[in-house]
């Protein structure tokens, strides 16, 4: 289920209350073998918008695929998910 969350406000105060690693102890991926060496979760993000505004849909899937295992077909969620997630 979709949980929406409304306004720069409500996010900040959403993700800035949830844990984060302390100095030093933060996990190190090379994104399910995406990469060949493994980067830090800031490096990783740039290499993925990177990836991304380089080669498009085409990276998003394939990442999707190497982190979750989810092949995606489409990007656009369905109506009927987008109504029960407003209700």
């Amino acid at each position: 289920m979709l949980r929406r969350i409304h306004g720069l406000d409500a996010a900040v105060a959403e993700f800035s209350n949830r844990g984060t690693a302390g100095e030093g102890d933060d996990p190190k991926t090379n994104g399910g073998g995406i990469y060949s060496e493994f980067l830090s979760p800031e490096a990783f993000a740039d290499r993925v918008i990177a990836d991304v505004r380089k080669h498009g849909d085409a990276f998003v899937r394939r990442i999707s695929n190497a982190l979750d295992g989810v092949d995606l077909e489409d990007f656009e969620v369905p109506t009927k998910v987008i109504r029960a997630a407003k209700d």
